[in-house]
C-alpha cells in the first residue's frame, strides 16, 4: 500500500474503506484502454448499480485520473478510484506484460482532480443540470449497491450475565460470561454467548445492558482455556464473551447486573444438566442494612462476612464417672483407719483435650463453614456467594487461610493434641494477616494491658572527630 501513499491523503477514510470493498468482492476489473489512456478500469458503483469508468493517463510526467461519477465531477475522489487504484497495485506485483507499466504510472507525481466547472447555461450553484453539488457530498453517505441495512436494525435481545464460578475461583476475581437470547417465532431462544464490540454494545436497546457491557468491556477478555495468570486473549476478529472483572468494581458490576434481574450463578457442572446448573441470584443485605433491598440505590451492600478460625476441645467420652457422696466417704473413712483402698484408684483425666480448629464465615451471629460458600473471592473486592445469595466478604488479608480448609480433600478441621498447644500458638502468632480467632480459654495468650509512661531523656552529643 506504500505505493499509494501519494494518492492517499486526497481521498476521504469512507471513499477508501468502500473501494477497498469493491476490489475484495471482485467488482473491478480492467479494460482496454482508449486513446491517450494508460489504464481503464471498470468498477461498479453505486449509484444505481451501474458499471463506472475510471481513466488513468500520464500529462506532463504526473498521473491523472477521470471518473464518471458525479462525485468526481464535483472535485471529490470517490471510491471507485480508489478501488482502480487497487487493481493497478494487483497489476503491478503480478507478471503481466503490463505489470511494468503499472509500476511506472504508480511511481508518478499525483495530479488531484479540480471540480468541474459549470455550464454558461447552468443556474448558479449548480454543477449540472440534472444533479446539484450537495447532492455530491450527500452522495458519499448513501449506501453502496448490494449494501445490506440489515446491520443497522437492532434485532430484540435479551442479555444475561452468567458469574462463571469455577473460572472465578481459578483467577480469584469475579468472572462474568455475557450471554442472549433471540426473540423467534418460538419464542426466546436458549441463551448463547454475545461477543462484545463497540457496534453491539451500541446497539443494545436497554440503558443498563449498555452500561454493564461497557463496563465489563473495560476488564480482561479470557478464554474458556486460561489459566490464573492475567493475559489478555487475541480472538482476531471475533469479540469476546468471557470477561474479568475490573479490580474494585467487581462488587458493584455483581450488584447492578443482580438488579436487572437476569444474573445467574454457572456451576459449570456438565453440558446435561446446564440448564440445572443455573442459578438465579439475588443480594444478600444484612439484617441491619435489610431495609436497603428494595432501595436500589442504597450506599450500603449489606455488612461483610468475615474469617474467624475457632478451636473448640470435644467432650472425652472415655472420662470416668466421678464418685458419689458415700463412695467418697466410705474411702475417707478406710484412709483416716489406715486400711488399703478397695480398689484401684482411677487416674485423674488429663488437664486439656486435643483442639480441633475450623475456618468459619461469620455475621451477625450467623457461623458457616468456610467449605459451604459455591463462590469465595478475596481482596479488597471480596464477595461470597451461598446458593442464590451473593455478599460481600472482607478477609481480613487472611485470604491465604482458605486454600488449606477448603480445597478438596483437605477439608477435615486441623487437630492439635493438647501437648503442641504452646508450640501451635508461638508459630500460629508468627504468621502474618491472622484472621480473627476464638480459640479456648485453656490455649488461648494471656493479654496484658500496660500504661504507658511518659519519658525523657536528655543527652549531649558527642562531637563529630
Amino acid at each position: 500500500m506504500n505505493q499509494l501513499a501519494a494518492w492517499s491523503p486526497h481521498f476521504h477514510s469512507d471513499a477508501k474503506s468502500r473501494g477497498r470493498e469493491l476490489f475484495n468482492l471482485g467488482k473491478v476489473r480492467l479494460a482496454p484502454p482508449g486513446p491517450g489512456e494508460t489504464f481503464r478500469v471498470l468498477a461498479e458503483g453505486r449509484e444505481g448499480g451501474k458499471t463506472q469508468v475510471v481513466c488513468l493517463r500520464e500529462e506532463g510526467g504526473a498521473a491523472t485520473v477521470d471518473c464518471d461519477t458525479t462525485a468526481f465531477k464535483a472535485g471529490i475522489l470517490c471510491e471507485c478510484v480508489w478501488a482502480a487504484f487497487l487493481k493497478i497495485v494487483e497489476l503491478a506485483q503480478s507478471a503481466e506484460n503490463t505489470a511494468a507499466l503499472a509500476g511506472h504510472y504508480l511511481a508518478l507525481k499525483p495530479r488531484p482532480p479540480r471540480a468541474k466547472k459549470r455550464a454558461a447555461s447552468s443556474p448558479a450553484g449548480v454543477a449540472n443540470a440534472n444533479q446539484p453539488a450537495w447532492a455530491a457530498r450527500l452522495d458519499l453517505i448513501k449506501p453502496m449497491a448490494g449494501e445490506t441495512q440489515a446491520e443497522s436494525i437492532t434485532m430484540p435481545r435479551r442479555v444475561h450475565y452468567a458469574v462463571r464460578a469455577k473460572l472465578s475461583a481459578r483467577h480469584q476475581a469475579l468472572v462474568v460470561e455475557v450471554r442472549q437470547r433471540t426473540a423467534g417465532a418460538a419464542g426466546w431462544s436458549r441463551p448463547k454467548p454475545l461477543r462484545l464490540s463497540s457496534s453491539v454494545v451500541r446497539g443494545l436497546y436497554d440503558a443498563d445492558d449498555r452500561r454493564l457491557c461497557g463496563l465489563l468491556m473495560g476488564g480482561n477478555a479470557i478464554s474458556e482455556q486460561d489459566g490464573g495468570d492475567r493475559m489478555t486473549i487475541e480472538l482476531g476478529n471475533r469479540g469476546p464473551s468471557i470477561f474479568r472483572c475490573p479490580e474494585g468494581a467487581a462488587r458493584h458490576l455483581l450488584r447492578e447486573m443482580i438488579r436487572t434481574g437476569r444474573c445467574v450463578l454457572d456451576m459449570e457442572e456438565t453440558e446435561d444438566s446446564a440448564l440445572t446448573a443455573l442459578r438465579p441470584l439475588e443480594w444478600d443485605y444484612s439484617a441491619e442494612n435489610a431495609g436497603h433491598a428494595a432501595d436500589p440505590d442504597a450506599a450500603s451492600e449489606g455488612e461483610p462476612w468475615t474469617l474467624c478460625l475457632c478451636g473448640s476441645e470435644p467432650a472425652q467420652a472415655d472420662t470416668p464417672a466421678p464418685q458419689s457422696a458415700q463412695d467418697e466417704l466410705a474411702e475417707l473413712v478406710r484412709e483416716e483407719a489406715g486400711a488399703a483402698p478397695a480398689g484401684p484408684k482411677p487416674e485423674a483425666p488429663a488437664m486439656r483435650s486435643p483442639m480441633e480448629l475450623r475456618l468459619e464465615l461469620r455475621r451477625r451471629g450467623l457461623r458457616l463453614d468456610v467449605a459451604v460458600p459455591e463462590l469465595l473471592i478475596g481482596g479488597p473486592d471480596g464477595i461470597v456467594i451461598m446458593r442464590n445469595l451473593a455478599a460481600p466478604f472482607d478477609d481480613g488479608d487472611a485470604f491465604r487461610w482458605v486454600g488449606p480448609f477448603r480445597n478438596a480433600g483437605i477439608r477435615e478441621p486441623l487437630t492439635v493434641n493438647a501437648d503442641d498447644a504452646e508450640r501451635f500458638l508461638e508459630m500460629l502468632y508468627m504468621l502474618p494477616d491472622l484472621p480473627e480467632l476464638d480459640l479456648p480459654e485453656t490455649v488461648q495468650q494471656s493479654e496484658q494491658t500496660l500504661e504507658p509512661v511518659p519519658g525523657l531523656e536528655l543527652y549531649t552529643p558527642q562531637p563529630a572527630h
